[in-house]
């Protein structure tokens, strides 16, 4: 008898490949694939079911936490990252967030193989190592990561790399970001304005 009042949430910690691009596997990407997950979040007492589309509004794993505090009455500490969803949830507010983050790896991580070789070649030299390293056990699913950052609103989305390799992708338009617009010159102003964005403090 406490369906009416208890909050579900059903959610997930990273997206997958799924086939998508050929690859079957989790990986150190940015793309939309490997960002997007569940989100499901039920109170039938207090919500109305419907679902939200990313060119509606877009929202963040980190605003989970002050929304359950929200949602149960708890004064959500001032040094919370993430945002309260409960305002759009029961529909005080249209629009939660107009562009959400995405950060991979530590600061200084940086891949140490310069091609696919250099890399196989330490795999299968230390794979079945007793000893710690870095290839024994993540190295048959994902090749060693760099530093990423993005940043994404409805329309776009921009992913920088530790060496300065930029991708942009108009995802309204390329919701698969198949095309890379980044070096297109017809695309500085929405490269432009999308660097300044992952830059602003936040």
């Amino acid at each position: 008898g406490q369906r009416d009042n208890t909050i579900v949430v059903f959610t997930s910690d990273h997206g997958d490949f799924a086939f998508h691009w050929g690859m079957c596997k989790k990986d150190l990407d940015l793309v939309d694939h490997m960002l997007h997950v569940p989100g499901i979040v039920s109170w039938p007492a207090q919500l109305k079911p419907r679902t939200v589309r990313a060119d509606e509004s877009l929202a963040e794993s980190i605003d989970l936490f002050p929304t359950l505090l929200d949602l149960a009455g708890i004064e959500v500490p001032a040094a919370v990252n993430g945002k309260s969803l409960k305002p759009f949830l029961t529909g005080e507010s249209s629009q939660h967030k107009s562009l959400v983050y995405g950060d991979i790896c530590y600061t200084d991580m940086k891949n140490p193989y310069p091609d696919y070789e250099s890399f196989i070649s330490d795999w299968e030299k230390y794979h079945d190592a007793k000893e710690p390293h870095l290839l024994r056990w993540t190295a048959p699913f994902n090749v060693p990561g760099d530093h990423n950052r993005s940043v994404r609103t409805a329309d776009w989305k921009y992913i920088w790399y530790h060496d300065d390799h930029e991708e942009l992708y108009h995802v309204a338009e390329d919701p698969e970001e198949f095309f890379n617009l980044a070096k297109d010159p017809e695309h500085a102003a929405p490269l432009a304005q999308m660097r300044a964005l992952l830059d602003q403090p936040r």
